[in-house]
């Protein structure tokens, strides 16, 4: 039986959890304070401007660590999800190095989006690792906390001046003396810039606080919002969910505003059809429904004319944004036509000479990622592994969250427009979090 330092022990009998407000450092297992004090220390990650390095480091210091105690690495044979994305990861470093395109900057690229978080799977999997809720629903609170902190600073006046214009660099950008040639979007990484003073509803300033990007902002406010809905405790849980949905908000992401609602409403239908009286007033609803918008003039008439308004509103809420993306997957389509196979090498020249970020084969997972950059052949590979981990989690699905299902759903959902869910490097992280989580019910609420 393989026990590493990182496994999963049982904590000692009646053993509580917190102190007040506070969690008890004894009563958790090595794995629980790692994932817990890299969620509540994440404000120092960005400090240090090692947010793209995160998953690598971690991971090299959890092998030596490893090494150290026990002398050896122990770990079992590889389930299909980690050898399907072991071979798309060799297939895009294959496809470099014939192309005579392989390049250090490549190589570390697919060496921390892809091959990283295989080997993060492949870990957790041989030592089954398991960290329970309230420990990662702890550690989203404090940073959740932090960020609220941030939030009012801000808008209070006393830290805009401080963040905007961005001029402070990350500890990592002056030591390498990267971004000195100004803040832009392409190097934003370089530097302290926790929002933008536009780009949101109504004029408002567009965050992203210690994520660098608010659109992968929004997909870690949504897991908090997910992982709210668990908690038995009623004050945390509403607390919790309501700062989610509030940072959400200041996201500005509108792709993970629609997701978002849906994901919530799967949860309660879910957990009220398996309850005897669940289904048939589920379907009395859906019958009453829709009878009355389809049976009802004025009743039709006002969702059309909802349904309609609601869709422009979201449309051009970002005008500008919603025409370059179009451009943007106009001519990514069309360069996938022309190499549909392989797939480019690289990403496309930008649609718009003033922004320089909007690229063709950006801005989607699916078209941009997979389809322009990866082809056919490489489009198969990640499909077939997501498709293999979709069915690990199925069966291994006991004592699991809705939040796990929850994740799943969201990347799926917000990947025909969004990039990050990939190219992000630690976006991985939430769905590895999610591999190790437990809840104290037996059941999970998706059976």
């Amino acid at each position: 039986m393989l026990q590493p330092p990182l496994s999963f022990f049982p904590t000692p009998v009646n053993e509580p959890l917190f102190t007040g407000l506070w969690i008890r450092w004894r009563a958790l297992t090595l794995a629980e304070r790692f994932v817990c004090a890299n969620l509540a220390l994440f404000p120092c990650w960005w400090l240090a401007g090692l947010l793209y390095y995160m998953p690598l480091l971690l991971l090299v210091g959890v092998l030596v660590y490893q090494c150290q105690q026990q002398g050896k690495l122990p770990l079992r044979f590889p389930s299909a999800p980690v050898l399907l994305l072991f071979a798309f990861g060799a297939y895009q470093l294959l496809r470099l190095f014939f192309a005579r395109s392989l390049t250090s900057q490549l190589l570390m690229e697919v060496v921390i989006l892809s091959l990283c978080p295989a080997c993060w799977l492949w870990y957790v999997q041989s030592y089954r690792i398991r960290v329970r809720l309230q420990v990662v629903a702890w550690a989203a609170s404090v940073c959740v906390v932090q960020m609220l902190l941030l939030w009012l600073g801000i808008e209070a006046g006393i830290l805009s001046q401080l963040f905007y214009p961005p001029r402070l660099r990350t500890l990592f950008a002056i030591l390498a003396r990267r971004g000195t040639d100004g803040y832009s979007n392409l190097n934003s990484s370089f530097y302290l810039a926790p929002y933008e003073p536009y780009g949101n509803i109504v004029g408002r300033s567009r965050y992203n606080f210690f994520f660098v990007q608010p659109e992968f902002f929004a997909l870690v406010t949504a897991f908090w919002g997910l992982l709210a809905l668990e908690l038995r405790r009623r004050f945390w849980s509403i607390g919790l969910l309501a700062a989610s949905i509030l940072l959400l908000l200041l996201s500005g992401t509108r792709a993970v505003w629609l997701a978002f609602p849906l994901l919530l409403t799967l949860r309660y239908l879910l957990l009220h059809l398996r309850k005897p009286w669940g289904l048939p007033l589920f379907l009395a609803g859906v019958a009453g429904a829709s009878f009355m918008v389809l049976s009802l003039p004025p009743v039709t008439e006002w969702v059309s004319h909802t349904l309609t308004h609601s869709s422009q509103s979201i449309d051009q809420l970002r005008a500008d944004s919603s025409e370059i993306r179009y451009a943007i997957y106009q001519q990514t389509w069309e360069g996938f036509k022309a190499s549909p196979i392989w797939g480019h090498l690289s990403k496309g020249e930008a649609v718009n000479p003033y922004l320089p970020f909007a690229r063709i084969g950006t801005h989607s997972f699916i078209l941009g990622n997979l389809l322009y950059r990866n082809g056919l052949v490489g489009t198969a590979i990640f499909v077939t592994f997501w498709v293999s981990l979709l069915h690990w989690f199925y069966k291994t699905r006991l004592g699991r969250p809705f939040v796990c299902l929850g994740m799943l759903l969201l990347y799926m959902l917000v990947s025909p427009t969004m990039e990050l869910v990939y190219e992000m490097s630690i976006s991985s992280f939430l769905l590895l979090i999610c591999v190790t989580l437990r809840s104290p019910q037996k059941r999970p609420c998706y059976l």
